[in-house]
């Protein structure tokens, strides 16, 4: 501890100085018959005191300095799946986990990691997990403030069935890891079926496509089958060329032909020599719904942009398309609308729209073809000029909301639209599915874009001459259905987003034997707002046997964590 006064030191002496003689003063005269100590004891305590009292009027600064030793993170990660027994025991890979730790433990805070699906903190490494995700692992340390992890050490066999690719995560980290191979490290020739993209839900009459990834690892070049399956009903075969050791993609089409939940099985056939012969099949479900939505398509103005919905949806069963100029329009028509499609330009006609829409909240598609035009939505600065460009559409391929197969093709040489000229600046909700190509320059200013996440969901298209799209692409391919299928995706999104479903139940269709099975629900009242305090509860059926659960309330979600279940088909009330 240190105490520091600003005033140089003779001016400290000077007040010791006054402090002595003001207490001389004070006791000049003895004039109490007292002791001599006791009258040189008083002299000092004032003269202490008047001192004490002048330090406090120097304003002295007091330094206190308290060291303590903190000792870097070392975190050791731990594979804890079941290749790495075929190396090394449980009990030997403890022994070795153990030795590392007592070597390391005076210089660093460990933390132990049991990597598996899921990352588990000093648990006992059982070598019992089905996947690796080792990419968690390596995402995990980089979530550490820069300086308390000094370093990290992997015991793996380098096999990961879960998660992105660790190298990649581990390149871009900033702490030193250390690996430490264990198992058998032995590459086996294998081909498996690594992804399987597909739309969740399907309106009936539609048709939707699956992409589906095939990965082959130490194996020449060769010919095969992919077959696709509905239970036990073949439905889909290809004979396919797999390159050396590469990832290749091929696509089906599925028609949606009846309503409910629809279970399909890729399968690939085993090669002479595969020991991992589990991954060349995997299942996925997609629901096909058969629900009739209103779509209600509002205009100040005639334009060819508005007629092209109507074309799109006129052979669709499950669309209802209603054209309506706005000084017709009623309350009623927007609350029986399941999506609001808007090209409002003059200023009285969306003065009448925000009247009439007032209180009625629905999915809605904007069309932005001018500087003027509606386009009311927070979180977006749409500063356009009245001048114009023509710009071509580029895909953004990070867009997830559906699938986009071959879309940037389909789109590649079709008439540029008329767009206003300025800055788009959207939120973060927004998700852009094409940007603007100018000249051959691609920018970051939005041309579609979707926001499913902010209810009601909303769409908008910038710019004029959508129409000329649709005619360009039957041109080239005698066919509307690319052009046709865009919108309709588009449209799908925004309906299914704003549906207001009292009770949701978030559960896969799919686990592994050893998953943890969390399961969320949400209650919803008529306004879309969630509701907290209702009891939800599950039943779970398999054959003869029952399993009756109850969701905990929380703050903005119900949750149910059932644990691991027996292998089996499963239904859900």
């Amino acid at each position: 501890m240190k105490v520091q006064i600003e005033q140089p030191l003779l001016y400290v002496l000077a007040l010791v100085l006054v402090a002595i003689v003001s207490a001389w003063f004070l006791y000049r005269k003895n004039t109490l018959p007292l002791p001599v100590f006791t009258f040189w004891g008083l002299r000092v305590l004032r003269a202490l005191s008047i001192l004490l009292l002048f330090i406090i009027l120097l304003n002295p600064f007091v330094e206190y300095v308290d060291k303590t030793l903190e000792k870097p993170v070392l975190i050791i990660g731990v594979d804890n799946s079941k290749s790495i027994s075929k190396g090394v025991k449980s009990d030997s890979l403890s022994l070795i986990v153990s030795d590392i730790e007592n070597r390391l433990a005076d210089n660093f805070n460990l933390k132990k990691v049991a990597i598996a699906k899921e990352l588990a903190y000093n648990d006992s490494v059982l070598l019992n997990g089905s996947r690796t995700n080792l990419g968690a692992f390596v995402q995990q340390i980089n979530q550490y403030s820069k300086g308390k992890v000094a370093g990290a050490i992997l015991l793996s066999d380098g096999i990961y069935n879960e998660g992105f690719n660790p190298s990649v995560l581990a390149e871009k980290s900033q702490v030193p890891i250390s690996t430490l191979l264990l198992g058998d490290t032995t590459k086996h020739l294998d081909v498996k079926i690594a992804d399987v993209r597909h739309n969740e839900t399907v309106r009936k009459g539609n048709e939707t496509t699956v992409r589906v990834t095939v990965k082959t690892s130490f194996l020449p070049s060769y010919n095969t089958t992919i077959s696709l399956k509905e239970g036990n009903t073949l439905v889909g075969q290809k004979t396919i060329v797999l390159d050396a050791n590469a990832s290749k993609e091929f696509v089906f089409t599925l028609p949606a032909k009846e309503n409910g939940l629809h279970n399909y099985t890729f399968s690939i056939p085993a090669i002479e020599g595969e020991l991992n012969t589990l991954n060349n099949t995997k299942r996925f479900s997609i629901e096909v719904v058969d629900t009739q939505s209103e779509i209600l398509v509002v205009f100040d103005a005639l334009h060819p942009d508005v007629g092209v919905f109507s074309s799109v949806f006129a052979d669709v069963l499950n669309y209802k398309v209603q054209n309506v100029e706005i000084s017709t329009l009623t309350q009623a028509q927007l609350l029986n609308a399941d999506l609001v499609v808007l090209r409002l330009l003059n200023k009285t006609s969306q003065s009448k729209y925000k009247q009439l829409s007032k209180g009625i909240e629905k999915p809605a598609l904007y069309f932005y073809p001018k500087a003027n035009a509606y386009f009311p939505i927070e979180g977006v600065e749409l500063n356009a000029k009245r001048t114009t460009n023509f710009v071509y559409p580029a895909l953004k391929n990070s867009f997830d909301y559906f699938l986009c197969t071959n879309l940037q093709d389909q789109f590649s040489n079709i008439p540029a639209l008329e767009v206003p000229f300025g800055d788009y600046k959207l939120s973060a909700n927004w998700k852009n599915l094409f940007q603007q190509n100018l000249n051959g320059l691609t920018s970051d200013l939005t041309l579609v874009a979707v926001n499913k996440d902010t209810k009601p969901a909303k769409a908008i298209f910038i710019g004029a001459g959508y129409w000329a799209w649709r005619m360009n692409v039957f041109a080239r391919t005698k066919t509307f259905q690319p052009f046709d299928t865009f919108i309709l995706k588009i449209t799908d999104v925004l309906i299914q987003a704003g549906k207001n479903e009292p009770l949701v139940v978030d559960i896969p269709q799919f686990f592994s034997i050893d998953d943890a099975i969390d399961i969320k629900a949400f209650v919803y009242n008529e306004l879309n707002e969630f509701v907290g305090d209702k009891t939800v509860d599950l039943k779970l059926l398999s054959d003869s046997l029952q399993y009756n659960y109850t969701f905990v309330p929380g703050e903005n979600q119900y949750t149910l964590r059932i644990g691991a279940l027996p292998v089996g088909k499963y239904t859900w009330v």
